[in-house]
């Protein structure tokens, strides 16, 4: 398969970086593409750090709205 220039350019700006930034490299595209993040990562807890300040705050003020809306309900009827 050949690479692309953007490719290439990626390649070359990874490999400048230290063996620490190409892990989080590497732990980030693979949360873009889907796949499992290194079980080095999950141990640690990076995976989950990396994660911090990646949704946008509208849409956290909609899930706090949805929980607030959802789970201040009681229902005497319900189990």
């Amino acid at each position: 398969m050949a690479t692309s220039p953007l490719s290439e350019q990626i390649l070359d700006d990874v490999q400048r970086l230290s063996p620490a930034q190409q892990r989080q490299v590497l732990d980030y595209v693979q949360a873009l593409v889907g796949t499992t993040v290194s079980t080095t990562a999950v141990k640690s807890g990076r995976s989950v750090a990396q994660l911090a300040g990646s949704i946008p705050l509208d849409n956290l003020r909609e899930i706090e709205q949805a929980i607030e809306e959802g789970c201040e309900q009681f229902d005497p009827h319900g189990w």
